[in-house]
């Protein structure tokens, strides 16, 4: 899954829906460790996917 604006989107919609106490800076530090996960998961897919 790559970190697109829209997949930032459904995470933070996601988020609000489970989480309605969040503050806007609770959602900016998840969707920060969301998009540093996908980006690191596709890096290893794409050395693991190397020929």
């Amino acid at each position: 899954m790559e970190s697109s604006p829209e997949n930032k989107q459904i995470v933070a919609n996601a988020l609000h829906k489970a989480h309605p106490e969040f503050t806007e800076q609770d959602l900016r530090n998840y969707l920060s460790i969301f998009t540093e996960v996908t980006d690191a998961a596709e890096l290893v897919y794409r050395n693991l996917t190397k020929e």
